[in-house]
């Protein structure tokens, strides 16, 4: 599934950048996004990746500090390039709770196991 993600990173404390993108892999602890903006690798990258309203009435929405391990250019098949990043994991940063369906019910019960 492509889900929509916006990222933040910098480098300096003056110099802040903005990129948007779509997923093409996600994993609990890491994800490649597809963008024409990657950040540099080894940047530390404030991510949030935005899944669409499926079982729910509201998109379900995941953020994440990552480090960019890999930057593609010019990847076959697709425009602009992509990256892969890795961290800790991601968190859920909003989601519907007056929504039934398999993803918020299993969001609302898993809440406090961080």
């Amino acid at each position: 599934m492509k889900a929509k993600v916006i990222f933040h990173w910098s480098k300096s404390r003056n110099d802040r950048f903005r990129g948007e993108g779509t997923t093409r892999d996600v994993s609990l602890a890491g994800a490649y996004i597809l963008t024409e903006t990657s950040p540099p690798v080894n940047a530390r990258v404030q991510m949030e990746v935005i899944f669409p309203a499926l079982y729910t009435e509201s998109s379900t929405r995941i953020t994440a500090e990552m480090k960019v391990l890999r930057v593609d250019h010019d990847i076959a098949g697709e425009v602009g390039s992509g990256f892969s990043a890795v961290g800790k994991g991601f968190s859920v940063r909003a989601a519907s709770k007056n929504s039934s369906g398999p993803i918020s019910n299993f969001l609302t019960q898993h809440e406090g196991e961080r």
